[in-house]
């Protein structure tokens, strides 16, 4: 298995409110580079097509929301909840996923490349047709989750 950990850079930007940030962003549809935000609290928000390249997310939740057809490259995901969003069609490369609770998350036809996730809940998640390359799960709560049509591969 060869994984690479996120490519995060020490000067990060720190973004107060990442939901209105990244409006102006999504309507240009630009990529969002070396961000930090924190402790955001987002509801059925529209991130879609979002494309976000160097960037950790702390704390953050994100309930019901979606991020259909977005891409996150070299992202850490640490303690957020993603509950009940939806990732489907997304690209995920060099990502990490620590102590997150995505309960009921979305992540059909989405490929997951050189990522891992660690610790965090991912019961009734839905993963179907989902590619998956070098990808690493450590201590992953999967009850009631579906993973049909699930291939791993791996070079």
């Amino acid at each position: 298995m060869n994984i690479k950990r996120p490519q995060i850079p020490k000067e990060l930007i720190q973004i107060d409110d990442f939901s209105s940030y990244a409006q102006d962003f999504l309507l240009e549809e630009l990529p969002i580079f070396k961000i930090k935000s924190c402790e955001e609290q987002a509801e059925g928000a529209a991130f879609f097509k979002i494309e976000i390249r160097k960037g950790i997310f702390e704390n953050c939740t994100f309930h019901g929301c979606n991020f259909e057809k977005a891409s996150f490259v070299d992202v850490v995901f640490q303690s957020c909840d993603l509950s009940n969003s939806k990732f489907s069609g997304v690209y995920f490369e060099r990502c990490r996923f620590v102590s997150c609770k995505c309960i009921g998350i979305d992540m059909s036809d989405t490929v997951v490349k050189q990522t891992t996730f660690e610790q965090s809940n991912l019961q009734y998640s839905y993963f179907n047709k989902t590619k998956m390359i070098d990808v690493l799960f450590d201590h992953i709560d999967f009850t009631e989750s579906s993973k049909i049509e699930f291939p791993l591969i791996s070079k």
